[in-house]
């Protein structure tokens, strides 16, 4: 891999190697992607602050993050349909994040269950949770503390599912169906077992859950972070 040196090179290769469906899901937003740009304009934004004649044979990237102390000042944020990505990715993101020392946040989204990637790796593991209802809610929270994750990030800013035109064009949805245009998902025999294995299936929701549009209820009175608190020992942040 000494020809990827830096993300831009790793997103031309992306682009090479996956269908344009699942790139487009992959690097796409909701709706003209102004908001997508302006979070990349922002993050461009942000400079390092150089100090010099100082000592630097002890470099130290630690930080803390919510009272713990982490190798670096990041963490793998929530994304889903890892393993349409990627073979078994949500394991293999969480495995990473072991080995850096730094937190993996898996995605109510995600091709992986709760209980699979907590075997697979010793991570710090949080959970990103949708609340769709609260029965599932509490059995989302109740498996991610009896698997041990530390931490509950409350997704609070989708009402509906987003516009996403590319996933439009595309016909990019979930649970996939096949169609003779789509053939080429099962036809490359470098992608087709783990497609075949992740089946674009969030397996984290039951079936009846998969279609839904609706993420938070639209009275959200009744939804306030009191009422997480209650249920969950878990260190609880909206996002």
């Amino acid at each position: 891999m000494v020809d990827l040196v830096n993300i831009e090179d790793m997103r031309r290769r992306a682009r090479r190697r996956l269908p344009r469906m699942v790139f487009d899901f992959l690097e796409g937003g909701a709706g003209s992607e102004r908001g997508l740009r302006r979070n990349r304009d922002a993050l461009d934004e942000i400079l390092l602050n150089p100090q010099r004649l100082v000592a630097a044979e002890n470099r130290d990237q630690s930080a803390q993050l919510f009272g713990k102390t982490y190798a670096m000042p990041l963490a793998i944020a929530p994304t889903g349909l890892n393993g349409v990505l990627w073979p078994d990715g949500d394991r293999a993101l969480a495995r990473a994040a072991a080995r850096y020392d730094i937190p993996f946040c898996l995605s109510t989204a995600s091709t992986s269950t709760i209980e699979d990637v907590a075997r697979a790796s010793d991570a710090e593991k949080w959970f990103q949770l949708y609340v769709m209802n609260r029965d599932q809610a509490r059995d989302f929270v109740h498996r991610a503390l009896n698997a041990d994750y530390s931490t509950l990030i409350l997704t609070v800013d989708v009402a509906v599912n987003g516009k996403r035109e590319r996933d439009l064009r595309s016909g990019f949805k979930v649970p996939f169906k096949l169609s003779p245009p789509r053939l080429f998902l099962i036809l490359q025999p470098t992608r087709a077992g783990a497609w075949r294995r992740s089946g674009m299936v969030c397996r984290n929701l039951p079936i009846s859950s998969r279609r839904r549009r609706a993420m938070l209820p639209p009275n959200r009175r009744s939804w306030r972070g009191r009422w997480m608190r209650a249920m969950t020992g878990m260190l609880l942040r909206p996002a």
